[in-house]
Parts: structure tokens; C-alpha cells; sequence
């Protein structure tokens, strides 16, 4: 944890403009300018604190050093892990993290959001040996509780958050993450369309498949498993270095079992989940 101190008039005038921000209990200084910032992540935003203790501290500078170009743009990013630290280089941005000292440096494109990719990775290095994951799924609240909702790319992700009609914590990003006892909590993250930013005691999880009619099928526990962990974000992780990430899915679906949710691409999915909720 690091205590921030007060800056020196001449880091005042040189540095970018610092961000606070508590994502899923992470609180982190983001050094970026409001003007990259999407609407979603006013929700995550706390007032500024001269003795704010930080989880993390990562330093964004726009460069045109790192502007996207043509077949690169398409390239998945290059994570490395070495000596502690991890580097991270796409079309568009670099950046260089060292999770020991909870720092990082980053480098974007002028004008673009590849800060998003940048707080993916800030929050799974975060959250792997605190009992967390990243999650790419819908996440929505519903009667003081939540559901998450997850699927390869057009399943209806972001279909169940537009017709759902319920608060959004997130429908791309969200943060799973276990509770002393039994409990299992769902939060947003600024990634993506957010309404709410929670945490919420998380009550279902739905793999989502489209189909002529609605109803939820129970699904075998490695078969949920191998699901889960298809949409977790692994951040450049070898597969000899998933354990932290696979304990914490394991535990997550033996608290809250997942079913596979067939749906019409029509609200009455609610209904069918209410029915689920009240059995």
C-alpha cells in the first residue's frame, strides 16, 4: 500500500492530472488526462486525498511513438512476466508494471482508450493472490444482489444489458470475488457500459446461448469450470501460472453453482431467472 505524499510545485506542473479511482477495492492513482476518461468511470471516482492510501499508482503519457498501424492493430498484445515485472506492448500503448512496488508506467496513442487495456491488467495483478478475477461477462443488479452473465463474443452479452432494464455494473468487465465465509461478490468496472458500480452478493452465473425458448440447464461442474475460465482475464499467464486464478474459480462455482441460460434474445429471460431466484 502505498501513502501518497503532496507533490512539489514542479511535479505539479510537469505531471499529468492524477485520477482517483476504487475499482472492486482497488484503489489506485491513475495519471491521465479527464479528456480520455469515458463517462462510465465517474462512478469510480473518489475525491482527492493528499493521505489517500493506494493500492497502485499507474502513470499514463500520451506519445506518437505508440500509434496504431494497420495489420498491428489486429495483433493480441505481448505480455511478459520477468524478474517480478510485467511489460505489455499492443498497437497503440506499452507499458511496464512492477505489481512488488504497486507502480506502473504506460504509454498511449494520442486521444485513444487504451487505458482500459492498462487497468485490465492493473486489476488481475490486483486481484490474483487477493481472492479475485477479472471477468469478461455482463454483470447486473437486481433486488440488492447480482448476476453475471458470460459467453464467447455474441452470445448476447450486451443484448441481456439493454433488455434487461436493471442497473448495469458492467456489460463487458466485471470483478468476481470470493468473501470470508461462503459469500461470493459481484462488481462493475469502468470498462464498458456501467451503471452501478457495486459490490453486490453475487446470486447467479449464466452461461448464455441463444435458443428458441428460455430455460436454465444445469451444468456439470468441470464443464463450468472449463467455461469460466475461458473468459477470465489471464493477463500473458502460462498456463503453469493460472493456479491462483483457477483456485479462486473453483471456489467462486462451488459457492455459486453456473447454469447454462437458453435465451430468446428477449426479456423473458427475467422471468425465467426470477423463478430460478425464488426456488
Amino acid at each position: 500500500m502505498i501513502l501518497r505524499r503532496q507533490p512539489s510545485r514542479r511535479e505539479t506542473a510537469t505531471r499529468p492530472p492524477r485520477i482517483d479511482l476504487i475499482v472492486a477495492g482497488c484503489r489506485m492513482e491513475l495519471g491521465i488526462g479527464d479528456h480520455l476518461l469515458d463517462p462510465p468511470f465517474g462512478l469510480y471516482r473518489s475525491p482527492a486525498n493528499a493521505a489517500l492510501q493506494l493500492d497502485f499508482v499507474l502513470d499514463v503519457r500520451e506519445a506518437l511513438d505508440v500509434l496504431p498501424d494497420g495489420a498491428d492493430a489486429a495483433a493480441p498484445p505481448g505480455v511478459r512476466r520477468r524478474n517480478g515485472r510485467i511489460t505489455a506492448r499492443g498497437a497503440g500503448y506499452r507499458v511496464e508494471l512492477n505489481p512488488t512496488a504497486a507502480r506502473g508506467r504506460a504509454t498511449i496513442a494520442p486521444g485513444t482508450r487504451f487505458h482500459r487495456v492498462l487497468l485490465q491488467l492493473v486489476l488481475t495483478e490486483w486481484l490474483a493472490p487477493r481472492g479475485g478475477l477479472l471477468v469478461h461477462g455482463c454483470g447486473l443488479a437486481v433486488g440488492g444482489r447480482s448476476w453475471l452473465f458470460i459467453g464467447p463474443s455474441g452470445a448476447g452479452k450486451s443484448t441481456v444489458a439493454e433488455l434487461a432494464g436493471l442497473p448495469v455494473l458492467s456489460d463487458e468487465t466485471c470483478v468476481v470475488r470470493l468473501e470470508p465465509g461462503d459469500g461470493v461478490e459481484l462488481a462493475g468496472t469502468p470498462i464498458g457500459i456501467s451503471t452501478a458500480a457495486g459490490p453486490l452478493p453475487l446470486a447467479g452465473i449464466f452461461w448464455l446461448e441463444q435458443a428458441p425458448a428460455d430455460e436454465l440447464v444445469p451444468l456439470p461442474p468441470a464443464q463450468a469450470l472449463a467455461r469460466l475460465m475461458t473468459q477470465v482475464v489471464a493477463a500473458g499467464r502460462q498456463d503453469t501460472e493460472l493456479a491462483p486464478l483457477l483456485e479462486t474459480a473453483v471456489a467462486a462455482l462451488d459457492r455459486i453453482p453456473m447454469r447454462t441460460l437458453r435465451f430468446t434474445r428477449s426479456r423473458r429471460f427475467v422471468d425465467v431467472l426470477g423463478l430460478y431466484a425464488e426456488a
